[in-house]
């Protein structure tokens, strides 16, 4: 890979290479020992390195395996080291047993030197590998013990903790029991051998060489030196005592040498405390002749240094052993004061951090100290250490520590008591005091509470010691100490409250720690004794298992503890009263007391209080409350809580009489104190009290609730208030029936607090509480806005929870209240609709009347009635019925076929106002409609929604929905709610143009959506009995009853389909009801643009009506006619047909002419076709046909009469125009011309409902049958159609077209012009009407007295001034329809003036009629959007706002404009832009569009994302000009619309280069946004026109072919010319127009300069197609008039195609550079090629 070469031998200059292995061998086989190993104190060499070993063949035996892995050992890389004893354990264990023994003698050798290896890693391995070896060797390695077993012990003693693990458990495993002393016996010379050896020099002469970083041999070294001591500790514990004498004679060199003394001062502890053990371990052995000094020179050794830590405790542990093995021990102290100086600094340091060390020998330690030094000033000492050492900060901060050495003072403190020496009772009174006061000294109070509780506990076990010990005894000495402890802890209370301060935080502390102190001893003494620790020392036997020690206390007798409670009782009297006192001398009442009542109720007793009372020169406990407590109380200065809970406490040590005297004596304190008092006697068990009962019941009592009624909120206050009014278990409540209805009537002042409706719920079984239950039901109608929610849900909660426990005539009454209450609340508003307030006040319907009926079915009747008592009262009504004005709308537009005048009151009102204006609909009539009708629509939405369970099994629950329906009244009203939701869906579709339209619009929306909730509950079963119901409407009563059927209808398929789609289920496992939807009047609009397939538009209904017309009896027909609701159905139900339509014809003409026999003759003729039936009637009764006559003098039946017989003929030109005989197309085109003769005739009042009625079905018959006949021709080149249908055209334009030109032109100026009245139904629609057929009508056939200059004028009228947006769309429909005749007229005048040889002026085009009406609309936009900076904000025209009118006619006026200039062609294109750039109009328009873009759009264009997203909805503005349909609303939307598009043309038509100049002024932020939208909206769709057009027109350019990239919108064009491919691209920028197209041709193309395509396209409104025609003749012409190259006989190059330029000065001819070239060098001239003249 690379680098070096590697070298075979690891080799340094010439030198040999190394080899581990032969080093090895040679290693094995010539062992030399350095003589400085083993050197003993003076150096004396040993000749190996055990010197009871000698040298052998260790190899001899060995397996060739064994042998291998022994010689990897002598390698020095430790990791190869421990991979070699991994490869020997394995060996090992998979060898058998003589192999194993047989490599034992090698092992031995080897475990020597690895045990005490530098790498840890070696060492645990190599133990392992030694356990393996002797386990697999069994006894068989008893030969090899002497060898191994030095060195495993230490191992056994090894730092590194695997290592000593494994070791300990493999001496466990090998010498069970006591096997391991008879071992070292075994083997004790060449353990002690090793052990001196190591200890007096030899371990570090061995490690001088093999290690040289002197960091790594000092620790090698401190590691050999700790394990041997450790081991000698070990050695000397574990030798029988019968070598005593031979380890005295083996263990003198050690004692003598001085290298192992000064061990003692080594600077590692851990040889230190080695060495303290085996040194005391050598101290303690005993025999017949110890070494001389040993024990002196060890007890000095053992005192001469402070120690610390875990060294210290070693230290300590090897005294205590030498003081228990030898009774002459302090014989060898040559300073005893030294002995107890290191004892006192141990103690005083805190037992060096461990506590618990200590308390395993401080003890047994004070037992062995001699009598000589046991002094009372050692006690003191000795006890003032312990104190000094709770100052450790280590000790003080764990909670283990501070435990255990508080044991370790009460175990002290127990032993000095037990002594028999004068001065105990002294010392222990004064260690009782200075530990009391030493607990209370700490500020920590998580500190301060453990040291008490801890120490209380100690303290009582100490006490019952005595006890026990004055009764075993009977000794003085026990009481005094028991009297003395009881003294101590007095006092040191009363110092302390003495000292105390007037802070609230100390007294408070304080308090609380005399407490816990007090209730610990009383808690303490009461328990089971802890267990007694000892210590337990080797040569001492195990104490018997079945005879535990004795614990250190007893369970005490009777008497000591009485006498314990007795004292104990002492010290809390005295306690009390001395904080009583300090209550009183510092007037710090309220901070003592409330934490001293702790005290006294853990202690309570009637000789407490009698103390009390004593100390107050008082001799009953009554007269200390009314001595002192009852003075207090009325006191400023003592007054607090506490004081009446202390009261309280001693009410039950009172005599009855006592306790009236006291509840009496409450009246004279203050009103606080009273309530204190009133809330201590409702609790448990005062409120049993006789005398609290009658106090209660008093006027003082009741005062005191009254008043707490008034005030804030306070939870402590409100449970008080409900502890007085909550009945107890006889009912009663605490107060008085006249308290209880005072308090009522102050809580119904004010429902809204929290307690009131508490109150409310407490006081639920009275009928005292229903005018509290009125006040809440009123809060939660209300609601009022600054109150929170749940205060509304408290009160709701508390009465309707009242409602059920209420009594019968109570609960009515508050139910006709509530009633009364929702009526007014639901009706009172007039001006604005409340739907939220609405549902609110319906939503508690459910709790009102369902309350109280246990959930149970059979009590739907209760609901019925109260739903019939609520809906039955009297309501202020609409002066006009709502429905007149939706059956209006039905009756002009053909959806409710109504030819009766007075069927109903309804269609009377409409008929009697059908020949005038009528008034239309107003804001507070609606809001009363809609108040009633979302009302029942929330009401049955919230009531039937809710579960009714049964009783027969309260686990089978039905809807209250299903419950309900089954009643008459429920299925009527829910049939009611249906109704009203199609009338206000009447006015959703047909009243956009009425002011107030979001309150229909917002009230249809909720109105579904709770129709939908209320039919969702509903089941299959309750299903088909509604339907059933509400299907006997429909055919009874008709109108919007049938069209609320098919409603119900649409919503059931609609949930049925949502269920399936959800649960995944087939049709056939759906409900029995017909799933399919239909495209109805009322058909859901969703459902409708999901499925549009024909099955899901039928329903079972329509397929009964379509065989009821296809089996028409016409004869049958007047049986009927009567009836509206067949009829009514039909229309909701069915699709409209032919059938459908000729049947309403039918009974429209004969309820017209019933009443004239001859007339209605020809009605009854059997089997005759409708249309026949009604041709033939007209032929022999003219009149029934309102031709040419005035439409407003008709009756009403008539006018019906017509309108179905138009729109019967417009279904059949619809379904069947090639199929009608040539009698019915006569009878078509002379109704449809005739009765457009009569809307003319009637044009005077063309506003009202008759005309409008006629208009709509005329105007709908004209747009259908001119589309016919203008696509007769092109259908009859696909059939053959009859002659009287191919004629049709020509008669059409011929006959009727005329006529209907000239009617329709008259009636379209009429409807132009303002009358200033306001805008109806009648109005929208003829409006509407006449501009949907406006682009079918024909300016060449208008009046010949209307010229396009009068028609023009008062279609910009109509968009200058004010006026609804209905006239605007009528308005911009003619200007659109009158701009092809202008551009012509244009053209024809242009063509003209260019005829003209004179220089008169430019004629004046058309274009110029919008300038005054332009420049007005202009100026008022611009003042209405002068806060608006351009591409900074956006305005959106509220509808129906003056300014909304006038941007909307400007818009619409800028649209009809730019669409003018879009129609012209050629020189008057460029005329166009001429005019639009000398008027400024691109600039007025562009400022205007881009203020009023859509929010959204301009949002993501200020983002600045370079490709912002827009919604679709707004892209496809851009592009199509909205909807202007005078039944949807126009808004503020609607004008951004327009903006859009008006933004887009502008751009991309005439005033283009004007509008890139207006855009390259405006400021960078704002350019940019405007570049953005361009990129995202415009640029995509002008470029696609672009490109459109030049696919569908490229076949025009000659010899050329073109290829569009569609993707980066890019133009190739390759022109075949003489052989050659010249080729142009053409590119358009991603914001065109802003920025021109970019245009490249090759450089040698003979028309390289194409600057001139570009200003074409940019600045002239050019096409793609014609830049690309003209660069062609541009590249054609010059070619063809280049000359022609006489070299190559080309006009351009064949290589390069460039054309001659070289000219010939004489003969003038042109030549190619090439050419000319290669002439010269070919023919070796310079001559030119025709006149050989030099060049």
């Amino acid at each position: 890979m690379g680098g070096k070469t590697k070298q075979s031998q690891r080799t340094k200059n010439n030198v040999r290479p190394s080899s581990s292995g032969r080093s090895a061998e040679l290693l094995s086989n010539t062992i030399k020992v350095d003589s400085s190993f083993g050197a003993l104190g003076h150096g004396k060499p040993l000749p190996v390195l055990f010197s009871t070993l000698g040298v052998s063949n260790i190899d001899l035996g060995l397996s060739p395996e064994f042998s291998v892995c022994f010689k990897k050992l002598n390698k020095k890389d430790p990791i190869t080291k421990t991979k070699a004893l991994q490869e020997l354990t394995e060996l090992v264990k998979n060898s058998n047993v003589d192999e194993v023994v047989a490599a034992l003698p090698s092992w031995a050798h080897f475990y020597q030197t690895l045990i005490i290896d530098s790498d840890r890693r070696v060492r645990e391995a190599a133990q392992l590998c030694h356990g393996t070896l002797v386990s697999a060797s069994g006894r068989r390695a008893a030969p090899q013990l002497r060898r191994l077993l030095p060195a495993w012990l230490l191992a056994r003693h090894d730092d590194h903790a695997p290592v000593s693990a494994q070791a300990h458990a493999q001496l466990k495993m090998t010498f069970p029991e006591s096997k391991l002393g008879e071992a070292i016996s075994f083997c004790k010379s060449e353990i002690m051998s090793l052990l001196i050896d190591n200890l007096t020099g030899n371990a570090e002469a061995m490690l001088s060489k093999k290690l040289d970083n002197p960091e790594e041999r000092e620790i090698q070294i401190v590691r050999v030196l700790c394990s041997s001591l450790r081991a000698l500790d070990l050695f000397l514990t574990e030798l029988p005592e019968v070598h005593n004498d031979w380890l005295w004679d083996a263990i003198e060199p050690l004692l003598q040498a001085n290298t192992f003394w000064k061990l003692a001062a080594h600077q590692s502890q851990n040889i230190r405390a080695a060495w303290y053990g085996a040194a005391g371990r050598a101290a303690g052995r005993g025999g017949a002749r110890p070494a001389a000094g040993v024990g002196a020179r060890a007890a000095r050794a053992l005192l001469a240094r402070a120690e610390g830590g875990a060294v210290a405790a070693q230290r300590w542990a090897a005294l205590l052993h030498v003081m228990h093995r030898r009774e002459e021990w302090h014989t060898w102290l040559d300073k005893k004061d030294l002995l107890m100086k290191r004892l006192l600094e141990v103690i005083e340091n805190g037992g060096w951090g461990d506590a618990r060390l200590l308390s395993n020998m401080l003890l047994p330690l004070l037992a062995k100290l001699p009598a000589d030094l046991i002094t009372k000033d050692f006690y003191i000492a000795f006890f003032g250490a312990i104190f000094t050492g709770f100052n450790n900060k280590i000790l003080i901060s764990s909670k283990s520590e501070r435990q255990t050495w508080i044991n370790i003072l009460e175990e002290c403190l127990r032993y000095l008591s037990i002594q028999q020496h004068e001065y105990v009772i002294e010392v222990v009174t004064f260690v009782y005091r200075t530990w009391l006061e030493k607990i209370f000294e700490y500020t920590d109070t998580q500190v301060k509470n453990h040291l008490i509780k801890h120490s209380s506990t100690t303290m009582a076990s100490l006490v019952k010691y005595w006890l026990k010990q004055t009764k075993q005894e009977n000794s003085e000495k026990y009481d005094q100490l028991i009297r003395n402890f009881w003294l101590s802890i007095g006092s040191t209370i009363a110092a302390q409250i003495d000292k105390l301060t007037v802070e609230k935080d100390d007294i408070v502390q304080m308090i609380e720690s005399h407490i816990l102190l007090l209730q610990t001893l009383k808690t303490a003494f009461l328990q089971e004794g802890k267990k007694q620790h000892h210590i337990q020392f080797a040569d001492q036997k195990m104490p018997d298992v079945k005879d535990p020690p004795p614990a250190v206390t007893e369970q005490c007798d009777v008497a000591s503890v009485e006498r314990f409670n007795h004292n104990l009782n002492a010290v809390v009297e005295t306690t009390c009263c001395k904080y009583f006192d300090f209550a009183h001398e510092k007037q710090v009442s309220q901070a003592v007391f409330t934490s001293l009542i702790t005290l006294i109720i853990k202690f309570e007793s009637k000789n407490l209080f009698l103390a009390q009372a004593r100390h107050f020169n008082q001799d009953s406990v009554y007269g200390l409350y009314d001595s002192v407590l009852r003075n207090w109380l009325a006191g400023d200065t003592m007054r607090c809580k506490a004081l009446v809970d202390l009261i309280f406490i001693i009410l039950k040590y009172l005599t009855e009489q006592e306790q009236d005297g006291m509840f009496k004596s409450f009246q004279q304190f203050p009103p606080f104190v009273v309530e204190w008092c009133i809330s201590r006697t409702l609790s448990h068990p005062h409120c049993s009290s006789a005398a609290g009962k009658r106090w209660l019941r008093g006027d003082v009592v009741e005062a005191s609730m009254v008043a707490l009624c008034k005030r804030q909120e306070d939870s402590d206050a409100d449970d008080m208030l409900l502890k007085c009014l909550s009945p107890d278990d006889r009912g009663e409540a605490a107060l008085s029936e006249r308290g209880v209805a005072r308090v009522v009537r102050a809580l119904s002042a004010a429902p809204a607090s929290a307690r009131a409706a508490r109150a409310a719920a407490a006081l639920a079984p009275c009928a005292l509480a229903l005018p509290l239950l009125d006040a809440l039901f009123r809060l939660s109608l209300e609601r009022p806005a600054g109150e929170p929610r749940e205060a509304a849900g408290a009160a709701r909660a508390a009465w309707s929870g009242a409602l059920a426990a209420l009594p019968a005539d109570a609960r009515a009454r508050l139910l006709a209240l509530a009633r009364a209450a929702l009526h007014r609340r639901v009706h009172s508003r007039t001006d604005e609709l409340d739907m939220e307030r609405i549902e609110h006040a319906a939503s508690l319907c459910p709790y009102l009347f369902l309350s109280g009926l246990n959930n149970s079915p059979e009590n739907a009747s209760e609901i019925v009635s109260h739903t019939k008592e609520l809906f039955e009262m009297q309501t202020q009504r609409p002066e006009v019925p709502i429905e007149v004005f939706a059956l209006r709308c039905d009756c002009i537009e053909g959806n409710i076929n109504c030819p009766f005048e007075n069927e109903n009151e309804f269609i009377e009102i409409v008929v009697r106002d059908s020949d005038k204006e009528h008034e239309e609909l107003t804001k507070k009539d609606l809001i009363l409609y809609l108040n009633e009708s979302l009302f029942r629509a929330s009401f049955l939405r919230a009531i039937l929604s809710k579960k009714a369970v049964s009783d027969e099994d309260d686990e089978e629950t039905e809807s209250w929905c299903d419950v309900l329906l089954r009643d008459e009244y429920f299925k009527a009203k829910l049939n009611r709610v249906l109704y009203e939701y199609v009338v206000l869906n009447v006015f959703y579709e047909k009243y956009a143009f009425w002011p107030d339209y979001e309150v229909i619009k917002k009230s249809k929306e909720r109105m579904e959506n709770l129709i939908e909730d209320i039919l969702s509950e509903i089941t299959p079963e309750t299903k088909n009995v509604v339907m059933s119901y509400i299907h006997e409407n429909a055919i009874t009563k008709g109108y919007y009853w049938s069209y609320a059927k098919k409603l119900f209808v649409v919503k059931m398929n609609k949930i049925a389909h949502e269920i399936r789609e959800s649960e995944n289920e087939t049709p056939e496992s759906q409900l029995s009801f017909d799933d399919r939807l239909e495209d109805g009047k009322v058909c859901d609009e969703k459902s409708e643009k999901e499925d549009d397939s024909e099955t899901t538009n039928k329903t079972p209904e329509s397929d009964e009506y379509q065989n009821v017309i296809e089996n028409l009896d016409i004869s049958k027909l007047e049986e009927m006619i009567t009836g509206s609701g067949f009829f009514h159905s039909l229309q909701a139900d069915a699709a409209p047909s032919e059938q459908s339509r000729a049947l309403l014809m039918l009974r429209s003409v004969w309820r017209a002419h019933a009443h004239e026999c001859a007339a209605a003759a020809p009605l009854a003729a059997p089997h005759a076709a409708p249309a026949d039936v009604v041709i033939d009637l007209y032929y022999q009764h003219n009149h029934i046909m309102l031709y040419e006559t005035d439409l407003t003098a008709a009756p009403w039946s008539q006018i019906v009469s017509n309108a179905a017989i138009v729109r019967f003929l417009t279904e059949s030109v619809r379904a069947r125009g090639w199929e009608l005989g040539a009698h019915q197309w006569d009878f078509t085109t002379i109704t449809l011309c005739s009765l457009v003769t009569s809307l003319r005739l009637s044009a005077h009042r063309w506003w009202c409902c008759k005309v409008a009625i006629v208009a709509r079905a005329v105007l709908e018959l004209f747009g259908v049958v001119h589309e016919f006949v203008g696509g007769v021709r092109a259908e009859a080149e696909r059939r053959q159609p009859s002659a009287h249908v191919l004629a049709l055209p020509t008669e059409w334009a011929d006959i009727f077209a005329p006529d209907l030109n000239k009617n329709l032109f008259e009636l379209l100026m009429i409807m132009l012009k303002q009358d200033g009245r306001a805008m109806t139904s009648c109005r929208v629609s003829s409006l509407g009407a006449l501009a949907a057929c406006g682009a079918r009508l024909q300016w060449e056939r208008a009046p010949a007295a209307l010229s396009l200059r009068a028609a023009s004028d008062a279609a910009l009228a109509a968009l200058r001034g004010v006026a609804h947006p209905a006239l605007k769309y009528l308005a911009f429909a003619a200007l659109d329809l009158l701009a092809e005749p202008l551009v012509l007229h244009d053209a024809e005048k242009l063509a003209e003036w260019c005829g003209r040889e004179d220089d008169s002026p430019r004629p004046e085009f058309t274009l110029t009629y919008y300038d005054e009406t332009l420049v007005h609309l202009q100026d008022l936009v611009d003042a209405a959007l002068s806060n608006i900076n351009v591409c900074e904000g956006t305005c959106e025209m509220v509808a129906p706002s003056d300014s909304h009118s006038v941007a909307l006619g400007h818009q619409l006026l800028a649209v009809a404009l730019l669409r003018h200039c879009a129609r012209a062609r050629g020189d008057l294109a460029q005329f166009y832009i001429e005019l639009l750039r000398e008027g400024a109009y691109a600039a007025g328009l562009m400022s205007s569009c881009v203020r009023l873009l859509p929010a959204d759009v301009l949002r993501a264009a200020l983002e600045g994302t370079e490709r912002p997203a827009l919604p679709a909805r707004w892209l496809r503005c851009f592009r199509e000009l909205p909807a202007l349909d005078v039944y949807e609303r126009c808004d503020g939307e609607t004008v951004s619309a327009l903006a859009c598009l008006v933004l887009a043309e502008t751009l991309g038509g005439a005033a283009a280069g004007e509008a890139r100049g207006w855009c390259g002024a405006l400021g960078v932020r704002a350019a940019g946004a405007l570049r953005r939208v361009v990129r995202a909206a415009v640029a995509p769709a002008l470029r696609r026109r672009l490109l459109l057009q030049l696919r569908d027109r490229a076949h025009e350019l000659p010899d050329s072919q073109v290829t569009i990239q569609w993707s980066r919108a890019e133009v190739r064009c390759e022109l075949e010319l003489e052989e050659r491919t010249l080729e142009l691209t053409l590119q358009f920028a991603e914001e065109h127009p802003l920025v021109p197209p970019q245009v490249t041709a090759p450089p040698n193309s003979p028309a390289p300069d194409t600057q001139w395509i570009v200003l074409y396209l940019a600045y002239q409104n050019g096409t793609l197609l014609n830049a690309l025609k003209m660069w062609i003749s541009a590249v054609t012409a010059r070619v063809q008039s280049s000359p022609q190259c006489y070299i190559c006989y080309c006009r351009m190059h064949p290589s390069s195609g460039r054309l001659p330029t070289v000219p010939c000065h004489q003969c003038r001819n042109k030549f190619h550079s090439p050419c000319l070239r290669k002439w010269f060098s070919t023919s070796n001239k310079s001559n030119c090629p025709l006149c050989r003249t030099k060049f």
